[in-house]
């Protein structure tokens, strides 16, 4: 059988805590039967200058980012599918749009990612702490609707990110039915994908991004999705994207996502199984 599944998500070393180069990552892939990997690694936060370096790629290097791609490309050849993506850092409160429409066209990007990473300390100082946890999820998803009404991104990623901001019994998204609602029907508007990401496999708690509430109201309003493993280093390649397909199957969704020159492809997910393991 021809090999299909993609990895749409992961990272380089140029953004300052991943490891490994993206050969090494290209090798992994190869090693798991994979038809290609999409490396989406940190774009710069100019746009918040209360940040600095610490978790997306520096500007003063960035372009080092394309070149890095495409040497692995020619290192690699044609037994994987290399692929340029962007995940992007959305916090509406203080967005210089100019910025972020130069920054996703400053490259030919296959897929662009959409990110609120309200965990960051400094973020989550700055934008979420409150006295009530739910009023900061709720602003949470506030923020997520704007990033998918943006119109820059193919895919929102780890939809459910803000449940590790507090001891995780304290995560109910039942109590956000509303706020999540509106975020998917967003994605919905914008005719794009929401992430299965499986990195959340491995936090203390255990969960896929999103968890089975979010993702069964995500299949009930028809939104495709994408699986991305959020890579930081080349062992996490394609991790734990068995139990991902199998979640997927159990709520309903027969299908995979995936994109290649901004335009959206997908994969039977019965096919996909034969290839992990």
């Amino acid at each position: 059988m021809e090999k299909i599944i993609y990895d749409t998500h992961m990272h380089t070393p140029l953004s300052r805590h991943a490891t490994g180069w993206p050969v090494d990552y290209a090798k992994e892939a190869i090693k798991k039967n994979f038809k290609g990997i999409i490396f989406t690694d940190h774009g710069t936060v100019k746009q918040y200058p209360w940040v600095t370096d610490v978790w997306t790629i520096p500007e003063r290097i960035f372009k080092e980012y394309f070149s890095l791609i495409e040497f692995t490309k020619e290192y690699i050849g044609d037994v994987l599918d290399i692929r340029l993506g962007l995940e992007v850092d959305f916090i509406p409160n203080n967005l210089d749009m100019d910025f972020l429409k130069g920054l996703v066209s400053c490259a030919p990007f296959d897929c662009l990612l959409g990110s609120v990473h309200c965990r960051k300390p400094y973020v989550w100082e700055k934008y979420y702490k409150t006295s009530n946890l739910i009023d900061a999820q709720k602003r949470y998803y506030e923020h997520m609707t704007e990033c998918a009404l943006s119109g820059l991104f193919d895919t929102i990623t780890h939809p459910d990110f803000v449940k590790y901001a507090a001891p995780y019994d304290m995560w109910h998204p039942e109590k956000l039915e509303k706020e999540v609602g509106e975020f998917l029907d967003a994605v919905k508007k914008m005719d794009i994908c929401i992430e299965v990401n499986t990195s959340g496999l491995c936090m203390p708690q255990p969960s896929l991004y999103p968890d089975d509430f979010i993702l069964r109201m995500a299949f009930e309003k028809n939104i495709p999705v994408t699986v991305g493993s959020d890579a930081h280093s080349p062992d996490r390649v394609g991790e734990n994207f068995k139990v991902a397909y199998k979640k997927l199957l159990e709520i309903g969704y027969k299908e995979v996502s995936y994109y290649i020159k901004r335009k959206r492809h997908s994969y039977k997910i019965e096919n996909a199984l034969t290839f992990v393991s």
